[in-house]
């Protein structure tokens, strides 16, 4: 026995070929029965183009969001390479110098100025002003 407000009816809709009618059982509450419709060759035409374009779109933002990274990373390992430059640099100088401190030359230069040393032998002369 079935509900006095679920009665089916059964409407025909004309498919793209000539005298190709397909029957459709609706309800009062003018819904579609989802197996009828999946059953129409174009609707599942649509359907499947629907999900390859849906499947392009995902693929393309994924793409352009992994380029944006890579060029993020390029950007980023620029930096270092450049900082890795300048720390080679700065050790060849600290190198270079602390070869140089260690030589005579350096140790008279530092007990003459900051020491006030001198040899034996040497005369100073101040100048009053």
């Amino acid at each position: 026995m079935k509900k006095r407000n679920e009665k089916q009816l059964n409407v025909i809709y004309f498919d793209n070929k000539i005298n190709n009618k397909k029957i459709y059982k609706k309800t009062r509450k003018n819904k579609i029965n989802i197996k009828s419709i999946i059953d129409n060759k174009s609707l599942k035409r649509v359907f499947l183009f629907m999900c390859l374009a849906l499947i392009l779109i995902t693929f393309s933002i994924t793409e352009y969001n992994l380029n944006k990274r890579a060029n993020n990373y390029k950007i980023r390992v620029a930096e270092m390479e450049e900082r890795y430059k300048k720390a080679q640099e700065q050790s060849e100088y600290l190198d270079e110098y602390k070869e140089y401190v260690n030589t005579k030359e350096y140790k008279e230069i530092i007990a003459r100025e900051k020491l006030g040393l001198v040899y034996d032998d040497e005369i100073i002369f101040k100048i009053k002003e």
